[in-house]
């Protein structure tokens, strides 16, 4: 893994960034509309993937022919940005200081997944990524229902407003 620090590295993953999300709200709808398909993660581990979720990115792209991510933080006008390849480890990523919300994308603008605060992720990509995605990592499905239930407890207990979700929903294409 190799942070980037030069200026014209970091301009060229911003645009990959920008190739794959509109927005870096991970509530609203971030992604690009070239991103044929969506799904979403819950729960996470905080700022980072599950060791789960993250086996299946790094499976995911050793099938591809792009086996080279980014990661960046997202919440912060400070430019963290990492490079890494299929073999990073989980430990490895683990150690990265991702102390607020974050992005992990491919580094030809090709698909994208956004971390939220609220330990939910949204994946975007092409057909192929998502469905590679999904038969690496099952448990997408309950990921789905453990959003709509950590969201009814938000509600209840919070107070909180759920006016984003409808927006959201259709923008992830998921029936919630």
């Amino acid at each position: 893994m190799k942070k980037i620090v030069e200026k014209n590295e970091i301009i060229k993953f911003e645009q990959m960034f920008d190739e794959v999300f509109q927005s870096k709200d991970p509530f609203g709808e971030m992604f690009q509309e070239k991103v044929q398909d969506r799904m979403l993660l819950c729960p996470t581990e905080g700022y980072y993937l599950t060791q789960k979720q993250f086996r299946a990115l790094v499976e995911t792209l050793e099938s591809m022919e792009n086996k080279e991510a980014v990661i960046s933080v997202t919440e912060t006008e400070e430019k963290e940005i990492w490079i890494f390849t299929d073999t990073l480890s989980y430990k490895e990523y683990l150690q990265l200081p991702l102390y607020l919300e974050n992005a992990i994308y491919s580094s030809k603008g090709e698909w994208g997944i956004l971390i939220s605060h609220e330990e939910h992720a949204v994946v975007g990509g092409s057909m192929q990524f998502i469905s590679k995605f999904k038969t690496r990592y099952l448990e997408w499905k309950a990921g789905i229902n453990n959003f709509i239930e950590m969201w009814k407890y938000n509600q209840n207990e919070y107070k909180i407003g759920l006016e984003w979700m409808d927006k959201f929903k259709k923008h992830i294409n998921i029936e919630l």
